[in-house]
């Protein structure tokens, strides 16, 4: 999608860098608005549209093949009040003497996120998270009910709290790529593993100052991750995280809206 040489993988961040030259666009790996990867209930105004790159190393990717790290390029967009959708596509970028495969698009996955109640008083804000069943091979499916409270500690500081929890269970197509036409077809429920994917409990926390840069720790159920952001340039923001299994992950994300205030 974006070169077939591993230098390609610096395109889409430089494409970033072109278009902030004019919110916050802080994603998470599938697209949904979040920490590093678990997502947080949160409400946009409609119109609301991001876009991001992302690089996960091979000791953590989420492809299926070994020795390659992903290029990851997600998008969300807010359709109705409380409703965004979210689009993925994992590339599998080869470390090494390995080979470029031909890959397309890569792997696609289609989520939405619904803000169910909205955060008020002592209430928190509570969404169910969820991925489309239109995907052969989606890596981030997940089904989850997500809770975020944000507590302000002064005019400058605030933190935010997410407790989630996602089902065992994922929605894939049986199809063949060569009938691949009708997305509605042979939907089929798959069984997840403890280790994949927002399975289980999951729990975040977030230390921000002014919206424009914070830190943020993360309980998946299975790992531990640690990260940080800034947004520059105003609309862009810059995150990078360590993971526990060891590797250091790096995103660009912009946001901006399409439909200007009345």
């Amino acid at each position: 999608m974006f070169g077939t040489t591993r230098g390609g993988f610096w395109l889409p961040f430089v494409f970033f860098f072109i278009l902030s030259s004019v919110g916050i666009g802080q994603v998470t790996i599938s697209g949904k608005k979040g920490l590093l990867l678990i997502p947080t209930a949160e409400v946009l105004e409609d119109g609301t549209f991001s876009i991001a790159g992302m690089y996960v190393p091979e000791e953590a990717g989420f492809g299926r093949r070994p020795g390659y790290n992903n290029q990851i390029i997600v998008g969300s967009l807010t359709i109705l009040p409380r409703l965004s959708v979210h689009f993925q596509f994992i590339h599998d970028r080869p470390t090494g003497n390995l080979p470029v495969l031909p890959q397309g698009l890569g792997d696609r996955q289609l989520d939405f996120t619904y803000v169910m109640v909205l955060e008020k008083g002592w209430r928190p804000a509570v969404a169910l998270a969820a991925t489309f069943p239109i995907s052969k091979f989606a890596p981030t499916s997940s089904t989850a009910l997500v809770a975020s409270k944000n507590w302000a500690l002064t005019p400058e500081w605030a933190i935010q709290g997410t407790a989630g929890y996602g089902i065992p269970v994922y929605f894939f197509r049986d199809e063949s790529n060569l009938n691949n036409a009708n997305f509605l077809t042979k939907v089929r429920v798959g069984r997840k593993d403890r280790s994949d994917y927002l399975v289980g409990g999951f729990v975040g926390l977030k230390l921000a100052y002014r919206q424009h840069a914070g830190v943020m720790a993360e309980w998946t159920g299975q790992q531990f991750h640690v990260g940080a952001y800034a947004t520059v340039a105003k609309r862009l923001t810059l995150q990078g995280g360590r993971l526990s299994a060891g590797a250091w992950t790096a995103s660009v994300s912009y946001q901006t809206p399409l439909v200007k205030k009345k």
